[in-house]
């Protein structure tokens, strides 16, 4: 996949993050009621508000994994489904990264009753899940298996 391209997505993905974040930072509307809402969240914890608590620990955790993966994303020329998995996780990455920097805690804002998340999270989420298809199923150029 062409850098440029890889670029272009998690730019995008950021964009998205941060002006969702923007937009609906004093929103509460209930969309499907009892299932899904919208309503501003402060997270200083990790995914599903794990390691609550540890913001200073998190923010140094995802920085040091948003420099690896832009070293990553941009030293190695890589297959679609490989570089919009590394651009989804990149991309949403450096909108959380940016909350905790600025904010000292990330905004969460889509409730879907059983955890709150935002598009970044939705965005590293999905990207995990394409990164780990194309690991355990995805072919070489050999026509082997990787993994």
């Amino acid at each position: 996949m062409v850098r440029r391209t890889m670029g272009c997505l998690a730019a995008g993905v950021f964009l998205l993050d941060r002006g969702s974040k923007m937009l609906l930072e004093n929103c509460s509307l209930e969309l499907l009621p009892g299932l899904l809402s919208l309503r501003p969240a402060r997270n200083t914890g990790a995914a599903l508000s794990l390691m609550n608590g540890s913001p200073v620990l998190i923010t140094v955790l995802t920085a040091l994994l948003s420099l690896a993966l832009l070293i990553v994303c941009f030293r190695t020329r890589w297959d679609k489904l490989t570089g919009t998995a590394l651009s989804l996780l990149l991309g949403g990455a450096l909108g959380n990264l940016c909350d905790r920097l600025f904010f000292g805690y990330v905004i969460d804002f889509i409730d879907m009753k059983l955890f709150i998340c935002n598009v970044a999270d939705i965005a590293v989420t999905f990207g995990a899940i394409l990164l780990a298809v194309r690991l355990l199923f995805g072919k070489d150029d050999h026509g082997k298996h990787c993994a």
